[in-house]
């Protein structure tokens, strides 16, 4: 199929070149799907207790984001697969066109096998988010220099287990064209000399 113009949709994103030297990417139809699918999870998993108070989030990661709570209740197997496939969704979301969303889902993915309620109000805070960011684009273009640049990080042992956290992004000039982010799989070795 062939498709012509300045604006395309593919796999569920919406590719607008419209602007010269730009690419604006939305996926606003699938975060809208996100927040429907969580909020028919939660009315069905929802203790029946309505939270009052403003819901707008500027960050996708509550600030004890990496922070287990070892005494959380696990959650049955119904929410606990309702929390995986919620995840998964943002996954391809975030991978797509909302990187900004990276580091809360690069966390919640590791939690996917025996989620706790903890997870879920994490979780909940991510879709809080998508709300208040529903048409948030992803803007791509470059600068005159043609040049690709590099931007890397890492924070030694900043998990429970000592473990480090790095990660690192690649831009044109202007937004991200791919970002990583991911915890270390060996310890730190802290030198003894």
């Amino acid at each position: 199929k062939i498709g012509r113009g300045k604006i395309h949709k593919y796999l569920g994103m919406t590719l607008d070149f419209t602007t010269t030297k730009q690419l604006k990417i939305t996926m606003t139809e699938y975060v809208k799907d996100i927040i429907t699918t969580w909020e028919r999870e939660k009315k069905k998993h929802d203790d029946g207790f309505k939270r009052v108070g403003k819901k707008v989030k500027r960050t996708a990661a509550p600030e004890d984001l990496f922070k287990v709570n070892e005494d959380a209740a696990k959650l049955p197997t119904e929410k606990a697969t309702a929390f995986h496939n919620i995840v998964a969704k943002s996954l391809y979301l975030v991978k797509r066109a909302r990187p900004d969303a990276s580091v809360a889902i690069a966390f919640l993915t590791t939690r996917v096998r025996e989620p706790d309620e903890d997870d879920w109000r994490k979780l909940e805070h991510l879709v809080e988010y998508f709300k208040s960011t529903t048409d948030m684009p992803l803007i791509l273009g470059s600068d005159s220099t043609g040049i690709l640049q590099w931007f890397v990080d890492a924070s030694f042992a900043v998990h429970p287990n000592m473990r480090s956290h790095t990660g690192g992004a690649i831009s044109m000039g202007y937004g991200v064209l791919h970002c990583k982010g991911a915890k270390d799989r060996k310890s730190t070795r802290l030198n003894s000399s």
